[in-house]
């Protein structure tokens, strides 16, 4: 299982573009806690005011 950042639109925050886009591995974190303290650092950004931390199944 890997986390990653999905907004209200269904988009994942790429970490390498700096933008929401579909998922891909550039989107993915390995580990929960790790994807919560994130989406805290950018959670005074607009963008995620309306984001979650989702699990995804790797493949």
């Amino acid at each position: 299982m890997v986390y990653g950042i999905e907004n209200k639109d269904g988009f994942f925050y790429n970490f390498v573009l700096e933008t929401w886009t579909v998922w891909s591995h550039e989107c993915q974190l390995p580990a929960l806690q790790l994807a919560e303290n994130i989406y805290l650092l950018y959670s005074d950004n607009n963008d995620f005011s309306r984001a979650k931390v989702i699990p995804v199944k790797a493949e």
